[in-house]
């Protein structure tokens, strides 16, 4: 290898290249442009939020966004991202892709992304464009698509961008300033700045008698090639705009092997998703899932790393944190200057999980019935899975809405889908083979509402079922009309995949009769019935105000699934916002008489264990404050 790759720290006032995602079942691939001023993001594929947020990876700084395509793995993180953001001091940002993302954005805009502050400047690429982000970063966008092309088609438009770093003024020997007598302040800035000074002596000093030679920064390509017509593009393409002396980095962000222009570059490839992921992206959740494991058995279901033939039943996390490759694992740094071209994670990008977890550590102490009240659902032939329990947005314990009821071996449906529904599904899987299966056996999927943290992840989760088990039956997914046009769009945009999307309304899905029924929360939200005759009769409120319509459809029911976002003592942020209560779903379960009440939606403002300490006269032992992972048997 080139000497200029080796090893080595990058300064504080460097520019770097980080990589991020990987893993369409975890983070798909992506990565960020860093320098002193600001973040630039290439692609914001699912579960980028949650990954930022967790690995301190701040937004404050992201000034824009540049997509490669519009594909699922590319795109559905994006409106959490923005949502986050939105909430930041951020107040513009800018967004760049191909033709079809400012439609997709408009959308979004008009649907269910309704941001308060965040005003968005979107770029649609048809041309080479050069964007200059900030002193010493330009980004050159090449799209990939024949001249000669009279119509663009979403789905096979792709841009190719270079990373661009300009010179910057070399380094100042102070020990030569000092023998030359020039004092420290102001006439040093001038010589920096590349002006001449005068000292008192009358000496005349030029910045080339004590600044080095200015650095040039690299060049670093990033592409996503998916077929030989983005290949051949690119190698007729890409020339006409790069200096190849100074391309040291290739990021390639789906996986082609073709491509292996340039021997003098370092050739990144991001993408591991021909293999189950070996690189744990959220430490703390995994962690807090292994110790409350430990805490509570049969509660909770863990993975094997591998997912096929291993016999270990936990993971070496520390081990796992390495990722399988070796040379250049999520968050590898790649400076843009100077000689030490690859530098590893650094201090701030590793979570110190020790510190992190010291409170659930500390739940140990703890009877059990303060967090799950004398749990004994441990047998029986169905399943509930509780995939997220979390309210608004994820955090690294509890991820948003989802449930998922299994039936049978064959049969299950989800509850709901947030964004990294199907990560949660894989983490919670015990073989690989496990995974598939589930997958597979879910024949419908029921959205309540449509606010983000209850459907964003329905589109990873269905192109990845699609792409794994491309012959297998179906899915009915049953959603609000607002989400039902972004769910269309994006299929439509990126590749038609199967799915059979209903209207919001009451529906049989062989074995399930699903009903839906009116709450308080937004105009289009529901609550939903899940009967199978003779069987059982689940009943999920959603994201609701305590209403009697949960009341009736709950009475007498098996298990009442129940919203309990805030505690009493924050009764009015509930009546506000249109949520319930832990004290008002139990009263809810008490007048609806349901034999079991689990809880969950809960704000990310309470630590473990939730309070579940009521005044209702209604059983303890049939109250669940839900985990993640948790599995109720029935």
């Amino acid at each position: 290898m080139n000497t200029r790759h080796t090893l080595g720290r990058r300064g504080k006032m460097g520019m770097y290249v980080q990589t991020l995602g990987f893993h369409d079942l975890s983070v798909p691939p992506s990565l960020q442009v860093v320098s002193e001023y600001c973040r630039v993001l290439f692609n914001v594929g699912e579960n980028s939020q949650r990954f930022r947020m967790e690995r301190n990876l701040h937004m404050n700084k992201i000034h824009s966004i540049f997509f490669t395509d519009l594909s699922v793995s590319s795109l559905t993180g994006l409106p959490g991202l923005l949502l986050a953001i939105d909430s930041s001091e951020i107040e513009h940002i800018e967004i760049i892709g191909p033709i079809g993302i400012t439609t997709t954005i408009k959308l979004l805009s008009t649907t269910f992304m309704n941001l308060k502050y965040l005003k968005i400047n979107v770029i649609e690429l048809t041309t080479v464009k050069y964007i200059d982000i900030t002193k010493g970063l330009q980004i050159i966008c090449i799209p990939l698509i024949k001249s000669d092309t009279k119509k663009f088609k979403p789905s096979t438009y792709r841009i190719a961008y270079i990373v661009n770093c300009g010179e910057r003024p070399g380094t100042m020997d102070i020990d030569k300033a000092i023998k030359l007598g020039i004092p420290r302040g102001p006439l040093l800035g001038q010589l920096k700045r590349g002006k001449s000074i005068t000292l008192q002596n009358g000496t005349i000093v030029h910045p080339s008698e004590v600044i080095g030679k200015p650095i040039i920064g690299s060049q670093a390509l990033i592409l996503k090639i998916e077929n030989d017509h983005d290949l051949q593009l690119v190698k007729s393409t890409i020339p006409l705009y790069c200096d190849t002396s100074r391309l040291d980095f290739i990021f390639h962000l789906m996986k082609n092997d073709n491509y292996n222009e340039y021997e003098n570059s370092i050739h990144i490839y991001l993408d591991k998703s021909d293999h189950p992921p070996n690189y744990i992206s959220f430490l703390w959740a995994e962690k807090a899932n292994l110790t409350l494991k430990s805490m509570y058995n049969n509660c909770t279901t863990h993975h094997n790393d591998n997912k096929e033939n291993q016999s270990n039943a936990s993971i070496n996390i520390e081990c796992a944190c390495i990722g399988d490759d070796k040379q250049y694992p999520p968050l590898t740094i790649f400076n843009m200057y100077g000689k030490s071209k690859v530098t590893g994670q650094t201090r701030e990008d590793r979570i110190d999980t020790s510190n992190s977890l010291q409170h659930i550590s500390q739940l140990k102490p703890f009877p059990v019935n303060d967090l799950i009240s004398n749990f004994n659902y441990t047998e029986g032939p169905h399943k509930l899975v509780m995939l997220g329990t979390g309210g608004c947005a994820p955090s690294p314990i509890r991820n948003v809405s989802s449930i998922l009821l299994i039936y049978d071996m064959d049969s299950s449906m989800l509850l709901d889908c947030g964004e990294g529904t199907l990560y949660q599904l894989y983490v919670n899987s015990t073989s690989w083979g496990n995974f598939i299966a589930t997958l597979s056996s879910i024949k419908a999927i029921v959205i309540t509402h449509s606010h983000a943290d209850h459907h964003m992840g329905i589109a990873a989760l269905v192109a990845y079922r699609n792409k794994v088990l491309p012959d297998a039956d179906v899915i009915s997914v049953i959603l609000p009309s607002k989400v039902k046009r972004w769910i269309e769009h994006i299929f439509n945009t990126s590749i038609r995949i199967p799915c059979n999307i209903l209207d919001h309304s009451s529906a049989i899905i062989t074995p399930f009769k699903i009903t839906l029924y009116q709450v308080l929360h937004i105009s289009d939200s529901a609550g939903i019935t899940v009967e199978v005759p003779n069987v059982f009769k689940i009943v999920y409120s959603g994201d609701t105000r305590p209403c009697e319509t949960t009341i009736n459809a709950a009475t007498n029911c098996d298990i009442l699934i129940h919203e309990s976002t805030f505690y009493q003592q924050d009764l009015s942020h509930a009546v506000d916002k249109k949520h319930t209560t832990v004290e008002e779903a139990v009263e809810i379960a008490k007048r609806a008489n349901c034999k079991l009440l689990v809880l969950t939606h809960f704000s990310q403002r309470y630590s473990l264990p939730i309070d579940i300490n009521t005044n209702c006269n209604f059983p303890k032992d049939k109250i669940i404050a839900a985990l993640d992972h948790l599995v109720i048997h029935f």
